[in-house]
């Protein structure tokens, strides 16, 4: 899935809905990150996307959030 598209259907979906996406991404980074700190490096790129998913990911959380609060 191409980031514009990742970017526009995590704006679509629902607070607690993110928050599970949030949490899912987060665990699967400590994965990866642990296999390439063992020097298991297979694609180190998909690291640096998932860094940038988790960040993404937080931004949206807390845009909805202070959107709740206003």
């Amino acid at each position: 899935m191409k980031i514009v598209e990742y970017k526009n259907e995590a704006k679509k979906k629902n607070l607690k809905a993110l928050k599970r996406e949030l949490l899912d991404k987060e665990k699967a980074y400590f994965f990866e990150a642990t296999h390439e700190s063992m020097r298991e490096k297979k694609n180190p790129a998909k690291v640096k996307r998932m860094r940038k998913e988790i960040a993404f990911l937080n931004t949206i959380i807390r845009e909805k959030v202070v959107e709740e609060i206003k």
